[in-house]
């Protein structure tokens, strides 16, 4: 696949360029962390390649994807109308870091307690 560009291409490229902006992380970082070379990373960006099975494994990992999103995006019916949302929407956890993951549930969990705790005062307040 690399080299190729088919209608997934211009997919795959805007959904790397925006998991990559959405981490604020840049060329060198995404380079640096996914262990794909700056310039094959460019390449994908600009939409001259989807780059190889294994470079795409490299950009999921590093990007925080399931494996395989991208090919099935790039091989999908209409890849086009893909967004960056819907993926993460159907994966949620892979766009939060560990650190994010536990704040997120702290926070739901302080949540829950509190509306338990409200109910409790309730009842006790009807059962008086």
């Amino acid at each position: 696949m690399k080299g190729r560009q088919g209608p997934g291409t211009g997919a795959v490229q805007r959904l790397v360029r925006q998991a990559r902006t959405r981490l604020e992380l840049t060329l060198d970082d995404l380079s640096a962390q996914s262990g794909v070379d700056r310039r094959t990373i460019i390449n994908i960006e600009q939409g001259n390649s989807a780059g190889s099975a294994t470079t795409r494994r490299r950009l999921e990992r590093a990007l925080r994807m399931t494996e395989h999103v991208l090919d099935d995006v790039e091989q999908g019916p209409n890849p086009e109308a893909i967004t960056l949302d819907q993926i993460m929407d159907a994966h949620p956890v892979v766009a939060l870091s560990d650190a994010e993951l536990i704040w997120e549930l702290t926070n739901r969990l302080q949540a829950r307690n509190t509306e338990i705790e409200q109910l409790r005062a309730r009842i006790a307040e009807l059962e008086s």
